[in-house]
């Protein structure tokens, strides 16, 4: 009578391995994508959140200085003075973004005193690497879009 070999060949366990590996890498490309989308989403509602500071303060007189927002890689500021550059560094309000989160177009808007209407309208796009991006939109009476 002949014995039965029991187990497996070496096949069979490569390709058990290599489907896992796939599964693995695909389990974490999408969660890398879930995480850079939440990244993006918390940097828009940073900077609507700093974007309505800014206008409040301004509205509100704070210091006799327009308030504005500057956004860039790593944070949002909410600053005081005629522009970013300019700006009295002591008062600065800087909100933490996640650094690979990208900021383009009107990065600083400055909102004008008692009035909160901003010097520009326009557009902020917020994007990160691999993610579609969002557009933020501020129009001529200051109305934060999103």
């Amino acid at each position: 009578m002949r014995e039965e070999k029991r187990g497996f060949t070496i096949i069979e366990l490569i390709v058990v391995l290599g489907i896992i590996s796939l599964l693995c890498t695909l389990a974490f490309r999408f969660s890398l994508t879930g995480i850079r989308e939440n990244e993006v989403s918390g940097a828009v509602q940073g900077f609507v959140f700093a974007a309505r500071q800014a206008q409040i303060l301004s509205r509100a007189g704070e210091g006799n200085a327009p308030c504005g927002v500057y956004a860039q890689t790593g944070g949002i500021t909410v600053f005081q003075g005629e522009s970013y550059a300019t700006r009295d560094t002591s008062l600065d309000r800087i909100f933490p973004v996640a650094d690979s989160v990208f900021f383009t177009g009107d990065t600083e808007i400055i909102f004008a005193d008692f009035t909160g209407k901003p010097d520009v309208g326009g557009v902020l796009v917020v994007s990160s690497s691999g993610v579609s991006s969002v557009s933020v939109t501020i129009n001529a009476e200051g109305m934060v879009e999103y």
